[in-house]
């Protein structure tokens, strides 16, 4: 695999990584107890795999953004607007209507967008 392509696919992974991550930070808000000691709710396992995923995430970035221009890199984080409810609506049940819908397709035109203009430079 080129370079290219290998920083393609990080590059499309990241998002997906980060609506993981919100996930699990949700998964572990309903698992917290309000009256609960805070080291209790410390060390809930979602909200430390959720810390140990973004902690991944930023060697990750910093990575990325090694390679790339921070200008054709950061519209990719973006796309975490769209794969997070997504996860929510596949995993949580959460609903979407179709004016949020919208909104998504709004997100990823902007990502092409900028992608384009990015690349004509």
């Amino acid at each position: 695999m080129t370079r290219f392509l290998w920083i393609l696919l990080i590059l499309i992974l990241y998002p997906l990584a980060v609506g993981a991550g919100q996930i699990l930070f949700k998964l572990a808000a309903q698992r917290l107890r309000p009256g609960a000691p805070i080291w209790v709710q410390a060390t809930e396992p979602m909200l430390l795999a959720a810390f140990a995923l973004y902690g991944a995430l930023a060697i990750v970035w910093i990575l990325i953004v090694r390679e790339l221009p921070l200008s054709a890199a950061y519209p990719f984080v973006a796309l975490s607007f769209v794969v997070t409810p997504f996860f929510a609506w596949l995993l949580l049940g959460e609903k979407l209507n179709p004016a949020y819908l919208i909104g998504i397709a709004f997100i990823c035109t902007g990502v092409i967008i900028t992608q384009r203009a990015v690349h004509a430079i």
